[in-house]
């Protein structure tokens, strides 16, 4: 191999770098050169190695780039390779070893083409390039000196469907201006080229020096510039505004350069955009800020894409700031109803008639597989905007949805919606909301990767709040969609086959943006904080997984995304049973005990929106049952003292508890509300009789008692509970203590015998 070569891309002009080569043989003997290259854009740098001295076999080659300022630079390198053809260079430079010229005239000077301008129609042509498979690329780069009067190259070329040139494929770039090295990117959308024609537009005279035609990936610039503030629609839900600001050397190196915004789904990639994209708009800088206005197509498709801004510079497309999506959605669903907050009682799933007069809140499970039909028979249509989608009305009418979400309705009850995917034995339906990669667990990963799993997600999100969320619908009381259920144990319940944090976060972040329609909640559950998760694929850690979500969701564009938590995933533990819970941010595990650093860990500023603490509800995923009468009176138990804690003022943000393990249903429930009125609530009612597992040495269950305005629980014998029994110890009448389940023993003559509510 006696001829090498490399195309290298630097991003920044800083002058010349220099490109050093080095060869060494097996057996002894060595050659180094080196070649200036200039920076900014693409360029190409070869070596003719015939002259080294040394034998082919046992070789080895060093390529290195070096700058004569000190510091950092960045630069890619895209091509590297070597040759023994004596025609080499050509072939590496021209892709083809001869071209043909019309209208013009062409020769070669030290290696390099010169072409030389006199009039209109002017071309050449590469009749057998020896490169053209593309597949491994996505454009044909032309690197010029322009000393003519040329302002635009068109290219033609055929495809392996089509020998003839075509109009309907002619691509045409405005040459860069400026005296020296410049490049011309034309995307080139097939895989395939068989020859390819480049056109000098228009009439043009002067002399033109092509210094190489090479294949090239069309690179966005990874590290951006500037920034994009805003993506909003506007309040007379007209227009979408996207607005962003450049540093002043920033505008002032791209003050001559077209903006341009582009529209991508919410699972694109904007490193993947190339100049051959269709722009939604065009725009220049004013002074260093600018802006987009475009008009809403009135279908609400604009909620479910993201929008990229880029700089066209020196044939390179430059991504400025983050991509984003709408920041501000629910300007669109205003009509739609939240939660009330009358109180936080809740149980999920409801089984008994009893509780419904006694509680808030409670959950419902809508699954995708269940509810999507594709057959003809029994089915009922739901349109939004452009997108229309099949339901089984089965699922609505037969088992009695429209009835159950009345009946909540008419006794005040708030549904949260929790909404997952399941395995649907419908290939058809499966392909529309199960993401492509799913392969196991319990629930698949909704289908954000694809056009129709999007809208086939947006349409479902939309039929359940048109008909259970809003003033006109059946109900009105559907106020809150949790989206999956206990999502950070991926591989158990948002399967998406091997996947990794980053990849895991930016499929979950747009399915939250597709069913942002009302309130939204992030259901994680299990271990809190865990070093032995870092890493690991598939599953991860509640705080892990809720970090990596909310800075995914921010740098899209934050929404008004809240949190529902199960602290009771792993089994239940009961509130006396978690004796020292350790309240910091590494604790291992979150449940009622320690509830507070959850709430404080939304606090943190990467976690607010709009300067404000997300509110929260505990919500139980999974259907318990109990084993005998005790476990459900034990159950009981730790809900009444789950609820007093939740009522205290450092607990205002967490707006419901919904366990799901069974709780007596009777006037427990009713009368622990610390929200009722005085009378309902007396004080001295017994009404947690037979809930507190031997509660006294003596069998004296009834002695136990809620007092509902101190929001604590006491035994009429005035003795302290610990750890279910009664310390034979006398207090004052006036000393009531309270019963705190999992306290320690008091040393020795200590006097003051009080517990925390």
């Amino acid at each position: 191999m006696n001829y090498y070569s490399a195309t290298f891309w630097f991003p920044e002009e800083m002058g010349e770098v220099i490109v050093s080569l080095s060869l060494s043989a097996r057996r002894g003997g060595t050659y180094s050169t080196s070649a200036p290259v200039p920076t900014g854009g693409w360029q190409t740098v070869f070596f003719d190695l015939s002259e080294s001295g040394l034998s082919g076999a046992g070789r080895t080659l060093k390529l290195s780039v070096s700058a004569s300022e000190s510091g950092d630079f960045s630069f890619l390198t895209d091509m590297a390779g070597a040759s023994s053809y004596a025609d080499a260079v050509q072939r590496t430079r021209y892709l083809a070893v001869d071209y043909t010229a019309s209208g013009c005239r062409t020769d070669y000077r030290g290696g390099v083409m010169a072409v030389t301008l006199s009039g209109e129609g002017q071309y050449i042509e590469a009749l057998s390039p020896v490169v053209n498979d593309f597949s491994g690329g996505t454009g044909l780069r032309v690197r010029l000196k322009n000393s003519s009067s040329c302002r635009s190259l068109t290219l033609y070329y055929t495809t392996i469907s089509s020998s003839e040139y075509s109009d309907s494929r002619a691509l045409t770039c405005r040459i860069p201006e400026g005296s020296g090295v410049v490049s011309v990117t034309f995307p080139i959308p097939d895989a395939y080229t068989g020859r390819f024609r480049i056109v000098f537009d228009g009439s043009c005279t002067g002399e033109m020096e092509i210094l190489s035609v090479t294949p090239a990936l069309c690179y966005t610039l990874q590290t951006g510039v500037g920034s994009v503030d805003a993506c909003e629609i506007s309040s007379d839900k007209k227009n979408l505004t996207v607005r962003g600001t450049l540093s002043a050397e920033e505008a002032e190196k791209y003050a001559d350069c077209p903006l341009y915004l582009y529209r991508l789904p919410l699972y694109g990639d904007a490193s993947a955009i190339t100049t051959d994209r269709a722009a939604t708009a065009e725009t220049r800088l004013s002074g260093s800020g600018f802006a987009f206005t475009v008009g809403l197509s009135g279908s609400g498709s604009e909620l479910y894409a993201k929008y990229a801004v880029m700089a066209y510079y020196s044939g390179t497309l430059v991504r400025i700031g983050d991509a984003l999506s709408v920041t501000n959605p629910e300007i669109l669903s205003a009509d739609r109803i939240s939660f009330s907050k009358a109180t936080k009682k809740g149980v999920y799933p409801i089984t008994g008639v009893p509780v419904l007069d006694a509680i808030s809140h409670t959950a419902v499970e809508i699954r995708l597989d269940e509810i999507i039909s594709l057959g003809t028979e029994g089915t009922m249509t739901h349109t939004t905007g452009d997108v229309t989608c099949t339901l089984d009305g089965k699922y609505v009418t037969a088992l009695a949805l429209d009835e159950k979400m009345r009946l909540y309705e008419n006794c005040g009850i708030n549904v949260t919606f929790i909404l997952t995917a399941g395995y649907s034995d419908d290939i058809s339906v499966a392909s529309l909301i199960n993401h492509p990669s799913s392969s196991g667990g319990n629930r698949p990963a909704f289908n954000t990767a694809t056009d129709d799993g999007i809208n086939t997600l947006r349409a479902v999100c939309d039929f359940l709040a048109v008909r259970y969320s809003t003033a006109g619908g059946i109900t009105s009381n559907a106020g809150g969609y949790t989206v999956g259920a206990g999502i950070n144990r991926a591989a158990e319940n948002y399967n998406m086959g091997e996947t990794d944090l980053v990849r895991f976060a930016r499929n979950y972040s747009a399915a939250l943006r597709v069913v942002y329609a009302v309130s939204v909640y992030i259901p994680l559950e299990g271990r809190w904080h865990s070093a032995v998760n870092i890493g690991q694929r598939a599953s991860f850690d509640a705080r892990t997984a809720l970090e990596a979500i909310a800075a995914c969701i921010k740098e899209g564009g934050d929404i008004g995304w809240r949190l529902s938590y199960d602290p009771w995933a792993d089994g239940i533990s009961l509130y006396w049973e978690n004796r020292y819970p350790d309240m910091t941010e590494e604790t291992g595990r979150i449940n009622i005990p320690n509830a507070e650093v959850l709430v404080s860990f939304l606090g943190r500023d990467g976690m607010l929106y709009n300067g404000l603490k997300r509110s929260m509800i505990f919500l139980g995923t999974g259907v318990r049952t109990a084993a005998d009468t005790n476990e459900t009176i034990k159950f009981s138990a730790d809900y009444v003292l789950s609820y007093l804690r939740l009522c205290g003022r450092e607990f205002d943000t967490v707006t419901a508890l919904i366990p799901s393990h069974p709780v007596n249903y009777n006037d427990t429930l009713k009368y622990i509300d610390s929200n009722l009125s005085a009378e309902t609530a007396d004080c001295r009612s017994d009404r947690l009789a037979g809930c507190l597992p031997s509660i006294c040495r003596q069998g004296r269950k009834r002695h136990i008692r809620v007092c509902i305005r101190r929001r604590r629980v006491e035994c009429s014998c005035k003795l302290r509970v610990v750890k279910g029994r009664c310390i034979a110890r006398r207090q004052k009448r006036t000393a009531q203590r309270t019963v705190h389940g999992g306290g320690r023993r008091l040393p020795r003559g200590r006097k003051d015998l009080r517990a925390r509510a």
